[in-house]
């Protein structure tokens, strides 16, 4: 017979709520710092008071005391990279006790065989678990960076027209040409997203834009935008 689980203080339990809290916080933080950066890979963000805290946080947890938990679920993550959506998915067990499936919500996504790099084929705003929104956070600025150099613009066709490279920059009043790094293509879809509305916006919002939702497809409107 297995030794019964050691149950966490309350302390030790706010201690781990606060914790989650810090890194969703430091997620939001990264998309915001990779926005104003204009998505460039090559400008470095300062460390910011979210990280610090979640240093100090990290220091003060208890060692291991149940098994459901792992080192993975504090793994601080300062910056977004394609080996750190590796680990996410192999490395991060379930946040909850009990009944829980022992997979995390990222590894059922992975089951599935579709393609998570794709925005089509991520979940709606209202499925979208903590955990999840933090991984396709990742994917996102993953995506902008590579945006548009990577897109095939020949299969893009729509009603005669393509999707182009310069539909990605937009030039300003001051004759500032700027970067859309918040614009992310699917080609499942055939169909460009806003990726801070497609994680981030309120269940209960309902979206006036096809680029929060189902996906913007109308070029020519794009085109004059």
């Amino acid at each position: 017979m297995s030794a019964p689980r050691k149950k966490l203080s309350g302390a030790e339990y706010r201690k781990r709520a606060k914790y989650k809290e810090l890194q969703g916080k430091q997620c939001a933080d990264n998309m915001k710092n990779w926005l104003l950066r204009g998505g460039d890979p090559s400008v470095s963000a300062a460390t910011s008071e979210v990280d610090i805290q979640l240093e100090d946080v990290s220091r003060t947890l208890p060692d291991q005391t149940d098994q459901d938990f792992s080192q993975s679920d504090f793994t601080v993550q300062t910056s977004p990279s394609l080996s750190m959506c590796g680990e996410q998915l192999e490395k991060t067990k379930p946040e909850y006790e009990g009944s829980k499936s022992p997979h995390s919500d990222s590894d059922e996504l992975q089951k599935t065989g579709f393609d998570l790099t794709d925005p089509g084929n991520w979940p709606g705003v209202e499925k979208m678990t903590d955990q999840q929104r933090s991984f396709f956070s990742n994917q996102a600025v993953l995506l902008a960076e590579n945006h548009p150099e990577n897109i095939e613009f020949r299969s893009t066709e729509r009603n005669g027209r393509h999707l182009t490279a310069s539909m990605w920059y937009r030039t300003l009043a001051n004759c500032e040409r700027v970067k859309r790094s918040w614009l992310i293509y699917s080609k499942t879809k055939n169909a460009i997203f806003c990726a801070c509305c497609k994680i981030y916006q309120k269940p209960s919002f309902t979206a006036t834009s096809a680029l929060c939702s189902t996906g913007f497809i109308n070029w020519k409107k794009f085109q004059r935008d």
